[in-house]
């Protein structure tokens, strides 16, 4: 049975402006959800569905296994459904059996997931699939919160919640249902973060943090040069007063001091000549931001061109 990965990516983002093209540790936030798809065994084909130009939207060869298909004005508009630009899309392409139909929100997504998730309609005879994730928390709608005891979190059946990475049915039940969940539905758990959103400035940094705590964790040895304002924390400028700490990062940052020799590089100064180490190294001392050394004045760039350059 032929499975293709269909990710809608629409231009008119309100929450992120260009939220799909939006940077998230180094790539493009769709790039994700695309090297997702291409890493799941049961996916044969990737479409991407878009009102963007397609070399906007796809800026680096993915290979003959990926394929950008445009998309009607109505079906890119602010109360088209995800469904809609399904809809769209599948006379655009050969008809597959299944779709995995694939958020590119999600940076987390996990290819082996996608491959539980197709799965479950292709060899578990499901009609349609969604991932969730377990949630023990207190909901006032089941009026369990007043004039009652609470029942310790060990002792409670977690809900199950909706996450919004991917969902799978098979394509004709799809055209008869015209929506991604319907007759028997196989629910296939994921682990939190991994079904975390981009719906907001502090997820992307989240999410960036995730990443490349996930890269770097075995990294011993290394120098490692980290950028202060946007990264560790966001702060005002022209003052650098901070308005939110990422405590994620710099949890990360602190363990990597363990094995490596870390570098806080900040462009502080380079353009005002203002000194500002006193402040800086009282702000990371605030937060107990351990490190070996502390750079002012970094170079202003566009891009970074170098041998030893990576991706995260």
């Amino acid at each position: 049975m032929k499975c293709t990965a269909i990710i809608p990516a629409r231009k008119g983002s309100k929450s992120i402006p260009n939220k799909n093209l939006t940077p998230v540790a180094g790539k493009p936030l769709i790039h994700y959800a695309v090297e997702a798809c291409l890493n799941a065994k049961l996916i044969d084909e990737v479409v991407v569905s878009t009102d963007y130009p397609p070399d906007a939207i796809i800026t680096r060869d993915f290979g003959p296994k990926i394929k950008v298909v445009g998309r009607d004005k109505e079906a890119a508009s602010d109360t088209a459904t995800s469904e809609d630009a399904i809809l769209d899309c599948l006379p655009r392409i050969t008809t597959p059996e299944i779709i995995c139909f694939v958020q590119c929100t999600s940076p987390l997504t996990d290819p082996m997931d996608l491959d539980r998730l197709v799965g479950t309609v292709m060899f578990d005879n499901k009609d349609s699939a969604a991932f969730y994730v377990n949630d023990y928390g207190h909901f006032f709608e089941h009026h369990e919160l007043v004039g009652t005891d609470r029942t310790p979190r060990q002792q409670r059946e977690p809900l199950k919640r909706e996450a919004g990475n991917a969902w799978a049915f098979t394509t004709k039940g799809f055209m008869k249902h015209k929506t991604r969940l319907f007759g028997d539905v196989g629910y296939v758990h994921i682990a939190e973060p991994k079904n975390l959103e981009i719906d907001n400035y502090h997820d992307i940094i989240l999410a960036a943090a995730l990443i490349i705590e996930n890269k770097f964790k075995n990294l011993v040895g290394g120098i490692i040069y980290v950028d202060i304002d946007q990264t560790l924390f966001c702060s005002k400028i022209p003052t650098y007063e901070m308005t939110y700490v990422n405590q994620r990062m710099i949890n990360i940052i602190n363990d990597l001091h363990k094995r490596n020799f870390i570098i806080l590089w900040t462009s502080r100064g380079t353009v005002t000549q203002i000194d500002w180490r006193e402040h800086t190294e009282k702000q990371l001392k605030d937060l107990g931001v351990k490190y070996h050394e502390l750079r002012l004045k970094k170079p202003m760039y566009d891009f970074w061109v170098d041998d030893k350059a990576i991706v995260v």
